[in-house]
């Protein structure tokens, strides 16, 4: 029994491709961990189906492997010595059984060194495969987009759908801890973001504290090694990924400030940089509201909050760790942890005002968050349209008249339609003491009140 959030855009998209009577050709990719299988076999539910995974690089084994698994399913020894004959073969034996056959090939992206994503590609263009659907899902997100997106690919073009699976945003991930305050739950998004597999793991009976102790910190802890196996499986230079992990984690966001502190060469550095972005999608790249693509202002920070977490806090700390300081270590979160939750408070603060826009609350064209000169500003959003400018500023802890005064005056740094825009000074807050609302000028967020938005939109939830 498990909980499955969301994902309601991406069940529909495949049961539309599952309706269609044509054949289908559905690609689901993401992050390990991403929740990928679960919404896949979530949607085989009631549906006759194979579910395959490819577990070898070898052609030999993989089709050996690939043989064994269709034979127990069909219940006889069978044997095939090209993917084409197997996938045929299911497909009849599926269409016997049902309308509608659907095959489901999970790690696909372990085929390109077989040959055998030629041999899939020749028989789809062969339409040997009637009106089956066959959905493919990879992990590696840079290498399941050269296989889908990149011309020379044996799939180019030929898929009918692509769905590329994302973290939870804190909408979603809250759900897993209803029972902490609402503090801790900000504070618990912090500290296990919104990978899906790692939020399963919470035992919101015990606290945040608790749950990172026994998840993380405690000897064989579940997820104490798991970004460390992560980058070593996925990567050829470990070492360097990780000192560049541990340096984003610290403070280093500019990439002579990651060169400096990790002793990498800025070219080598670009590199490294591009497989964390592209291929991994551990890292995110970001730049100045409106100054997007000029690299002199480019910043990077660490895409998911597990992975900020455990570089700042566990990775230096291992050797603590492993002498059994792990109480020490906790101690020493424990401290840290409110300035993990102000990191997210700015990600919740943008996550909301995108919901407002969807539910038309506020109109949107753009948004981000913006610096020049020393200036800061934790959020900015346009409205092209009618010439509105949002200013956010997000604290985690009291607001008072001070902060608005201060997001006024940074405000007046920002270029865009100066002098004849519309501006609303937007403070998100735990609380407030002395800041009132006014209309069209000032709005006023606190924890309380985003909350009660969330609630109002809750995502689907099942239990499965």
């Amino acid at each position: 029994m498990g909980l499955f959030i969301d994902r309601e855009r991406e069940l529909e998209v495949l049961e539309q491709a599952y309706r269609s009577p044509r054949p289908e050709l559905v690609i689901v990719y993401g992050r390990r961990r991403v929740g990928k299988t679960y919404l896949v076999k979530r949607f085989l539910r009631g549906k006759e189906g194979i579910y395959l995974v490819v577990q070898y690089a070898d052609r030999d084994l993989c089709l050996r492997d690939l043989s064994k698994q269709v034979s127990e399913y069909v219940g006889a020894s069978l044997s095939f010595e090209w993917l084409r004959d197997l996938l045929i073969f299911v497909v009849r034996w599926l269409g016997s059984r049902c309308s509608r056959p659907l095959v489901v090939i999970d790690e696909f992206q372990r085929l390109v060194g077989t040959g055998l994503l030629a041999e899939l590609q020749s028989l789809w263009d062969s339409y040997s495969l009637g009106n089956a659907m066959l959905i493919l899902l990879g992990s590696g997100v840079g290498v399941v987009q050269k296989l889908v997106l990149s011309y020379e690919s044996p799939l180019y073009g030929r898929a009918t759908h692509v769905l590329r699976l994302e973290p939870f945003g804190y909408r979603e991930a809250r759900i897993f801890m209803k029972k902490w305050s609402a503090e801790d739950r900000v504070r618990g998004y912090a500290v296990f973001g919104g990978t899906p597999a790692y939020l399963a793991l919470i035992d919101d009976n015990l606290g945040l504290l608790e749950n990172i102790e026994k998840l993380v910190l405690s000897p064989g802890a579940r997820l104490l090694e798991e970004p460390l196996n992560l980058v070593s499986v996925e990567t050829r230079e470990p070492d360097r990924y990780l000192a560049i992990l541990e340096a984003i984690a610290c403070g280093a966001h500019r990439p002579f400030e990651i060169a400096s502190r990790t002793g990498i060469a800025m070219d080598s550095l670009r590199k490294y940089l591009r497989v964390l972005e592209q291929g991994l999608a551990l890292v995110v790249r970001s730049y100045p509201l409106g100054m997007e693509l000029k690299p002199r202002y480019v910043r990077y920070e660490i895409a998911d909050n597990f992975f900020h977490f455990w570089f700042a806090e566990i990775y230096p700390r291992r050797r603590m760790i492993e002498l059994g300081m792990h109480r020490e270590v906790l101690s020493k979160i424990a401290r840290n942890l409110d300035n993990y939750a102000a990191r997210v408070w700015e990600r919740i603060a943008f996550e909301h005002m995108a919901l407002l826009s969807r539910v038309g609350k506020v109109r949107a064209t753009s948004m981000g968050r913006w610096w020049w000169r020393g200036t800061e500003i934790d959020l900015v959003v346009l409205d092209e349209d009618s010439s509105t400018t949002y200013f956010v500023e997000c604290v985690w802890g009291c607001a008072t008249r001070r902060d608005l005064i201060n997001l006024i005056e940074k405000a007046r740094a920002f270029p865009w339609r100066k002098g004849s825009r519309k501006e609303i000074f937007v403070i998100y807050a735990k609380e407030v003491d002395g800041l009132e609302e006014r209309e069209n000028e000032v709005l006023v967020y606190t924890l309380d009140r985003v909350e009660k938005d969330f609630d109002a939109y809750t995502p689907r939830i099942e239990t499965i």
